[in-house]
């Protein structure tokens, strides 16, 4: 196909077609094309996608998001329509983004607005400008329109979100945006990349795939996610005060941390577990590999050398009771490092605090180190990657 050809298939009243036109053509030049080929007059049909009627002076090059288009249906006009009188052309390049469990990825997601079949999806919405379904609530007037297959014209539309590829239902994901307009940069790597997740901070602090991918490995390895209200979850690893209390609501947005679902399977099972605390006894969750480690698995485990002792000071009963040492005999430390038995891993953590492995004293199990800071995420880094609401 050449660089500035389009293709769309096209549906009209179950009769599919696909046509392919230059992205410098109008709707209108579209529209005389396909009357030509369904045998309808121009005059009587309009084109219908995502629910929107293009405005016959638009180019189509401008309206679609892709050179591929699946799909569009062509509506013949009735005489008990209301009147499409002050339509506008609009921008229909907006991008959503869902989980196929198909393709195992995220993949570019089409919104299907439907009232009576939801298989159909031929409803024309009455409001000519575009709706951005990534936000919280999508007022309700916007949803007011036309069933084209009951011809119910004062109805309200339901959404469903199909695969680009597949055509296939997906999990739609409003928190990873298209970032080609904004070109903002990630928390973490500061990476301009096409995609971002975008958490519901009040900031908006984005991630790149990756880093949002590396990030919840992390965290769900160091015990980091939580219960919210919204059920079992992490919060944005930002440094601002509203970054602790926004987790992310949707859950299905975790399966994108791999393909091959480990990471999903394990924050289910942690999901589940009494409190949401960290695995009871000697079990250690492998951060690099997520592998749970145990004991009694036959796992290579190797006592840790207890801490050099510092010989105290012999004082007098008198001098005991009314002054204390200088210093004072430390107390040996037994603890346990313990390997990963996954050979592509081998990482090795303390049983004591169930940690990747450190010398010296274990951590302040009430004190833990704020994720933004063991990501080393600055202020001024946390700046660059808010995203803003176009």
């Amino acid at each position: 196909m050449a660089d500035d050809q389009l293709s769309i298939l096209v549906d009209h009243y179950g009769t599919k077609k696909r046509f392919k036109f230059s992205q410098r053509s109008t709707v209108r030049e579209a529209l005389e094309t396909m009357g030509k080929e369904y045998k309808v007059p121009m005059e009587s049909i309009y084109l219908l996608y995502q629910s929107i009627e293009l405005a016959e002076h638009s180019s189509l090059g401008k309206v679609f998001p892709s050179d591929r288009v699946e799909l569009a249906h062509l509506v013949r006009k009735d005489a008990k329509t209301p009147p499409r009188q002050g339509r506008t052309a609009i921008d229909l390049t907006k991008r959503y983004y869902g989980y196929c469990k198909t393709c195992k990825a995220c993949v570019n997601a089409r919104p299907v607005f439907y009232h009576c079949r939801e298989q159909d999806g031929k409803f024309r919405l009455r409001r000519p400008e575009p709706i951005d379904l990534c936000q919280e609530d999508v007022p309700p007037e916007q949803l007011v329109g036309e069933c084209l297959v009951c011809n119910t014209i004062d109805a309200t539309a339901k959404v469903r979100f199909e695969c680009g590829e597949e055509g296939s239902n997906v999990a739609f994901l409003k928190l990873v945006r298209c970032n080609g307009s904004q070109r903002v940069a990630c928390m973490m790597c500061q990476e301009v990349k096409e995609r971002v997740f975008v958490f519901p901070c009040q900031s908006k602090h984005s991630l790149c795939l990756d880093c949002f991918s590396t990030f919840c490995k992390v965290a769900l390895g160091l015990y980091r996610f939580s219960s919210f209200d919204c059920g079992f979850s992490i919060s944005c690893p930002g440094p601002d005060e509203s970054c602790l209390s926004s987790p992310v609501e949707d859950p299905h947005h975790f399966q994108l941390v791999d393909k091959e679902g480990v990471f999903y399977q394990k924050f289910n099972e942690e999901a589940v577990k009494p409190a949401n605390l960290s695995p009871s006894g000697d079990n250690v969750m492998c951060i690099k590999c997520l592998n749970e480690i145990t004991l009694t698995s036959g796992v290579n485990v190797q006592p840790a050398p207890p801490p050099v002792q510092v010989p105290g000071r012999e004082y007098s009963l008198t001098r005991l009771f009314t002054r204390q040492f200088t210093k004072q005999v430390t107390a040996p430390v037994h603890r346990s490092k313990v390997t990963c038995p996954n050979p592509n891993c081998k990482a090795t953590y303390c049983l004591s605090c169930k940690k990747a492995w450190h010398d010296g004293k274990c951590p302040d199990p009430t004190q833990q180190e704020p994720l933004y800071s063991r990501f080393k995420i600055t202020p001024a880094m946390a700046a660059k990657s808010r995203w803003t609401e176009n």
